[in-house]
Order: C-alpha cells, then structure tokens, then sequence
C-alpha cells in the first residue's frame, strides 16, 4: 500500500512538473523568457506586475478573445516550423 501511495504522489509531481514546464514554455514563446538562460528577457518585476495585471483583466473583457486568437496563430506557427 505504501509503495502504491509513493507511485501516486510520484505520478502527481511528474505531472505537476510537466505543466510547469510547458507554462515556462509559454513564456518562451511569447518571448518574455529567453530559452537559453531561463531567465526573463525584461526586468522581473516589471514581467510580475505585467502578468499580475492580466490576471486582474476580468475574463469577460474582450481583450481575452483577442488574446486567445494571436495565441493559437502562434501555437499553430510553432506546430508548423517543429514538422518542417
């Protein structure tokens, strides 16, 4: 029973780090995170403040729409320069 507790809280960190790297990635691709150092290509607090400020923006304001459009173009751009 232990053994099957240690697997599950294992599986669980796996995947918690998983979608913490692909958020980092994210970060990346918006080019607010430079992919060779980690490291935030503006000042970090200005980043923080500006990521805290989004979070604000209620999410029925139009700007969320905008937003998810130029985010699949760009995802859509990364699918399409991986398979070439």
């Amino acid at each position: 029973i232990q053994a099957e507790k240690r697997a599950e809280a294992k599986a669980a960190r796996k995947a918690r780090d998983h979608a913490l790297y692909q958020s980092a990635g994210l970060l990346i691709m918006a080019g607010l995170v430079d992919s060779q150092t980690g490291k935030p290509v503006d000042d970090t607090t200005a980043l923080l403040g500006a990521l805290a400020s989004l979070n604000d923006l209620s999410r029925d304001n139009p700007k969320w729409s905008d937003w998810k459009i130029k985010g699949q173009e760009l995802l859509n751009s990364k699918k399409l320069d991986s398979n070439t």
